[in-house]
């Protein structure tokens, strides 16, 4: 097999495999809520694919482009071609993909931020603590970061015309492939955001008092942006430290990170339904007590390493910890620590007003 059909066929092998993955994570939403309960997050996830299937057909065209020319030509060539050779018509065509490239892994990425900070807020409605207010400081962050990576891009070479002049020899912020202004850039905004989102979930686990491993197996699940950036890490310094290759290396490694960044984003809502899938072998293994919850079976055992015998309805949850429980028909946090101390007085509500600050419950039917 040569280096372009081995090329083509990881791109479109990734590219079929995050479709799949999209794909079971709109159907886990669909089987309960039905297409109408589908909310932003999952929307949001959808769109994420048409950035992605837009930077898979470039970096398609891009790398049959490269492996099939720009390869084969002597070790010694000139790797800026001057006007009026056969290879300048192109050399200024990978220009203009990597530049392509370059917005769509951005717009594929951050779109993918976008829809986990909107289930973080579907998640934390009805709390007015610190919880919900990381989210919403998250959308400034991801918004701010993404408008600095794509004037970099757009501005990093001015005139913007000059990224397609080939003679003289253009500077390095002038050659998209490898243009260090926009690695940094994109690497830093990509890192940061990632870290913001990573820090908001688990500080809600880490302050329950479910067992030690279950805040494990659950914080490595909404940890995700871990594996992005070593992703990131591994593309950033191998397009520096290799330039000769960095055309092909900058398109490669942005499809596998954008690959990486689909199924990290929706292996919360996938996992849900590989729990319903395995049914009663899941329920078994995860009950941690002698009571059955007919809502579903709690995510990973979720719920609070304390059963309680009363009907959940009635439960006051424990005003120091924070429950996050992941059923079959509904997510829910329960959180003690930015709400007031439970009383001992039942309240009851109509469906306008606002669910007790105890114990916030969201259908969001995973």
């Amino acid at each position: 097999m040569d280096a372009v059909a081995r090329f083509q066929g990881e791109v479109w092998s990734l590219y079929t495999l995050a479709l799949c993955f999209t794909c079971l994570r709109m159907f886990s939403r669909w089987r309960i809520v039905g297409i109408k309960g589908l909310r932003a997050d999952d929307w949001a996830a959808a769109l994420s694919m048409i950035f992605y299937s837009a930077l898979t057909g470039i970096a398609h065209t891009g790398g049959t482009l490269y492996y099939s020319t720009v390869a084969r030509r002597p070790p010694n060539a000139n790797p800026f071609p001057p006007p009026g050779s056969p290879a300048h018509p192109i050399w200024i065509r990978g220009v203009r993909l990597h530049i392509s490239s370059w917005f769509m892994y951005t717009s594929t990425l951050w779109t993918l931020k976008i829809s986990l900070l909107l289930l973080y807020l579907r998640l934390t409605t009805g709390l007015t603590g610190s919880y919900r207010a990381r989210t919403l400081v998250g959308f400034g962050f991801v918004a701010a970061s993404w408008v600095a990576v794509i004037l970099t891009i757009f501005l990093g070479c001015r005139p913007f015309s000059d990224y397609q002049v080939s003679f003289p020899p253009p500077p390095n912020h002038c050659q998209p492939a490898v243009s260090r202004p926009i690695i940094i850039a994109c690497y830093t905004g990509n890192v940061f955001t990632d870290l913001y989102l990573i820090s908001i979930p688990l500080p809600m686990l880490w302050s329950t008092s479910m067992a030690l491993w279950k805040k494990v197996g659950l914080g490595i699940l909404f940890s995700g942006g871990i594996v992005i950036i070593v992703f990131a890490t591994i593309r950033s310094v191998l397009i520096i430290t290799t330039p000769v290759r960095g055309a092909p290396l900058s398109g490669q490694w942005a499809v596998r990170e954008a690959f990486v960044a689909v199924i990290t984003t929706n292996t919360p809502m996938v996992f849900t339904l590989v729990k319903h899938l395995l049914g009663p072998t899941f329920r078994t293994t995860q009950r941690t007590g002698p009571t059955d919850d007919k809502m579903g079976t709690p995510l990973s055992g979720m719920n609070s390493s304390r059963t309680s015998k009363k009907p959940r309805a009635s439960a006051v949850p424990n005003p120091t910890m924070t429950n996050m429980i992941f059923s079959e028909s509904e997510e829910r946090i329960v959180n003690g620590r930015d709400t007031p101390p439970p009383t001992t007085k039942r309240e009851s509500h109509t469906p306008s007003q606002a669910p007790s600050s105890h114990d916030i419950e969201y259908g969001i039917a995973i």
